[in-house]
């Protein structure tokens, strides 16, 4: 996606995700963030409301994609986990056979959780699936997972672990019926919904020595920027991203 974008535009992308490693130094740059970047500056002209834009993605509330990208991909692997769960109790005959060829949910799910199936599925149908993303906030994700596996059960089960790969690493390329799987994903959620499903169980709560070095932290940033104001204390993202530049610093990325 990030490579379809124009020479003007992939700058902005290179602005907003230097910009965001600094403003979010927890964060950094991980590989899943750039085309999730190149999404919004599809639909945005100005990088600062892609940043801002991008910060919603990833603190707010309805979104909380922070814990996605962070060292050690602590979210990434709940989904993992909630996925089994789901998948036993929905797709049961999948399950069963995933299981006998050892399918885990990180041979074919990591890039559905990391950036909402973007480059996973037709792009127009990704599209649809980033609009009720939006509306309704991180349970999609887990219910568009258990949509796939059910559209496509027949086959599933009598595939093996190469088939199963190939199909869904080119499933982006195929025509699919849109109408039908949209269908099948409100009907998914709700039953996620009625069972209580739909949510990822809450993450562990911290060890009391992260909770020490969290409460130091806040404490110091408070001291740091305490004689600042709201404005001073935000990145400009071309000079941010120009020093960046400047140094070589430019944002690695990586499958962490």
């Amino acid at each position: 996606l990030s490579l379809s974008l124009s020479l003007s535009r992939q700058q902005k992308l290179f602005y907003v995700l230097a910009a965001y490693s600094m403003y979010n130094t927890q964060v950094g740059y991980c590989q899943g963030m750039a085309n999730v970047v190149a999404l919004l500056l599809m639909y945005m002209q100005n990088e600062e409301d892609v940043f801002w834009a991008l910060t919603a993605l990833l603190r707010g509330g309805r979104y909380l994609m922070n814990d996605l990208y962070i060292p050690s991909l602590p979210k990434l692997f709940r989904f993992f986990d909630h996925h089994m769960v789901l998948r036993k109790k929905f797709v049961p005959s999948v399950h069963k056979h995933f299981k006998k060829i050892d399918m885990e949910p990180q041979l074919y799910a990591t890039k559905w959780f990391l950036q909402c199936y973007l480059d996973k599925l037709p792009f127009s149908l990704a599209l649809r699936v980033w609009d009720i993303f939006l509306v309704e906030g991180e349970e999609i994700e887990s219910a568009m997972a258990i949509t796939i596996l059910r559209t496509f059960k027949k086959a599933f089960v009598k595939a093996n672990d190469e088939q199963i790969n190939t199909f869904l690493s080119s499933l982006h390329e195929k025509q699919l019926d849109e109408e039908k799987i949209i269908d099948n994903l409100s009907e998914t959620l709700l039953e996620l919904r009625k069972t209580r499903m739909s949510h990822l169980p809450p993450p562990p709560p911290p060890s009391p020595t992260t909770l020490a070095k969290m409460t130091n932290n806040n404490s110091r940033n408070h001291h740091g920027n305490s004689n600042m104001s709201g404005a001073e204390s935000l990145p400009n993202i071309q000079q941010t991203a120009y020093k960046v530049k400047k140094k070589k610093k430019v944002p690695t990325a990586t499958l962490r």
